[in-house]
């Protein structure tokens, strides 16, 4: 079973703008985990299906734990959006890569992306 986040990582910059993105972040990603794994339940008849899906569960699992350490070693606004557009840009590389044969998880993958390009426009501008 999937582990639900800790309080400490979501606590560590709460009060900053930028921590309370990158929290919302993890919430969502969280959230997308989760579908993603229902989804694997659901289509466990369907292996090409499951394969599809796991490759991008793994992907979201992957970027939120890269979200999860940051948050823990250097809570910053300007640094948040680089690691957030590297975060974007890989996944995008992964979807582009599996698209077309593997619809379901370019879907899913377009919602981390979502997801990561909706956190890095909310950051609070650095003058």
């Amino acid at each position: 079973m999937l582990q639900q986040p800790s309080a400490v990582t979501q606590t560590s910059i709460v009060s900053d703008p930028a921590g309370q993105i990158l929290g919302s972040a993890l919430r969502a990603l969280s959230l997308e985990i989760q579908r993603e794994s229902t989804g694997i339940h659901l289509l466990s008849s369907d292996k090409t299906l499951v394969e599809s899906l796991l490759c991008a569960l793994d992907q979201a699992w992957g970027v939120q734990q890269a979200l999860r350490r940051y948050m823990l070693a250097e809570p910053s606004a300007e640094t948040a959006a680089e690691l957030l557009e590297q975060l974007a840009g890989e996944t995008d590389a992964l979807r582009r890569r599996l698209w077309p044969a593997q619809g379901y998880a370019c879907e899913a993958l377009t919602r981390v992306i979502d997801i990561l390009e909706l956190a890095r426009n909310s950051l609070p501008r650095q003058p």
